[in-house]
């Protein structure tokens, strides 16, 4: 009947997106590797860029009850930065972040400024990632396993592309993790131009 029509468009729906995604991913990862990779640096204002892209999210983080806050310092310098890549990465992150948060977890986001960069961490009350994949964790289509009732769905090449992003503006990611007691993705980027 109608309703289980509509079931089947749902689906389809969602796995044409995830594909759409997938796809748009690995041309991603290929341009990076190519070298045609391009960043179109403006003064970019981070905080404002971070708040934008947890507007978007926030409804998804009320349907789960996670909590999502944003701290940061008064009169932090604009940073040279491509505003729609910064966006892609700020999206993958919390993305990521709120498919390992349980409900009633909490997201904290803070933005702090270094003698000559932005830090910008992204810390999750989450499950946690055992150490023995910490290393392997920015490698593409690399997902870590996780138990069959924890199934999250995802390209596997989210932080591999945030890892090339964030790079290419001469930045740097890490993570640190324990496992059950959540996680913190850090990136900087640099306050100035990269040097010629």
């Amino acid at each position: 009947g109608i309703e289980l029509s509509r079931e089947l468009l749902g689906i389809a729906q969602k796995n044409t997106d995830r594909l759409f995604r997938m796809v748009s991913d690995i041309l991603d990862l290929a341009r990076i590797e190519a070298g045609r990779f391009e960043i179109r640096r403006e003064p970019f204002d981070v905080v404002v860029g971070l708040r934008g892209t947890i507007d978007r999210l926030r409804r998804l983080a009320q349907d789960r009850q996670i909590s999502l806050t944003l701290q940061a310092g008064d009169g932090l310098p604009l940073v040279p930065a491509d505003s729609l890549r910064m966006d892609q990465v700020f999206t993958n992150l919390l993305s990521n972040a709120m498919k390992f948060t349980p409900r009633s977890g909490q997201i904290g986001v803070t933005v702090q400024e270094l003698p000559a960069e932005l830090l910008v961490q992204i810390q999750d009350s989450g499950m946690g990632i055992p150490a023995e994949h910490l290393d392997r964790i920015f490698e593409r289509f690399y997902r870590v396993p996780l138990p069959a009732e924890e199934k999250v769905e995802g390209t596997g090449l989210g932080l591999s592309i945030c890892k090339a992003i964030v790079e290419e503006h001469g930045g740097r990611i890490w993570v640190e993790s324990a496992v059950g007691k959540g996680s913190t993705f850090s990136f900087t980027l640099p306050k100035g131009p990269p040097a010629a």
